[in-house]
């Protein structure tokens, strides 16, 4: 495999942060599809964790070249502060987090991509 520039590098790392974030917010989610019988105030307080963990994902995402990802977690964020039925929020977030880890499994693709050099015939004529 190639050495990565210090940029491509540094992009690699960001991706496999968010990444983790997610899986730790695709736990949370299994968490509450598992515990439907729970109080009320059990389910509202992990949702509120989901939702402050996705917001936390779209402000790390804003400062970084990955802006769609950013777009995506903000929406989930949204839709798991949405006081809608259970069954809406927990399937509108599994699916959203699939999205969210294809899209994160393709920019770590294109990061982890070597960079070509420039040849003449790229540069535009003087």
């Amino acid at each position: 495999m190639a050495r990565l520039s210090a940029i491509q590098q540094q992009r690699v790392d960001d991706i496999q942060a968010f990444q983790r974030a997610v899986e730790r917010v695709r736990h949370l989610i299994a968490e509450i599809d598992g515990s439907r019988a729970a109080s009320a105030a059990v389910i509202n307080s992990l949702f509120a964790t989901v939702e402050r963990e996705l917001s936390q994902l779209r402000e790390r995402a804003r400062g970084s070249t990955i802006g769609a990802i950013g777009d995506r977690a903000g929406e989930l964020a949204v839709l798991a502060g949405r006081p809608t039925g259970l069954q809406i929020r927990v399937r509108g977030l599994t699916e959203g987090i699939d999205g969210l880890e294809h899209e994160l499994d393709i920019a770590l693709k294109r990061a982890l991509t070597p960079e070509r050099p420039a040849t003449p015939q790229d540069q535009p004529p003087s």
